[in-house]
């Protein structure tokens, strides 16, 4: 009788044991796909600032060149209007992707 009850806490520390392990394996996982998904919104936040900087450029570049563009150039004036509004998106677009994934890190659960 008394070997049956010590193999039947054995079997049940056991699958505690089992149950313990599992939920830390969890736990890891889950902490590591935390972590790659921070670097990946920190990639894209350093990218999204670069963008920011060259597109400051860019649009400002375009402006002036809008700026000496005669009353006739109607059509090249939209055209840079067009780049300017398409970069302008592009950088929207960017941050969006960045809010994205931190939706996604704030409703992350182990």
């Amino acid at each position: 009788m008394h070997k049956a009850l010590a193999k039947e806490q054995r079997k049940t520390e056991e699958r505690k044991a089992r149950a313990l392990a599992e939920q830390k394996r969890k736990q890891e996982l889950f902490e590591e796909h935390k972590q790659k998904l921070q670097k990946e919104i920190d990639d894209h936040n350093l990218k999204l600032e670069e963008q920011k900087r060259e597109t400051g450029r860019e649009i400002e570049r375009l402006r002036k060149e809008r700026e000496t563009l005669g009353f006739l150039a109607m059509g090249k004036k939209k055209e840079i209007d067009q780049k300017i509004l398409s970069r302008k998106k592009q950088l929207s677009d960017s941050g969006a992707k960045i809010d994205l994934l931190r939706s996604q890190l704030r409703n992350l659960k182990p």
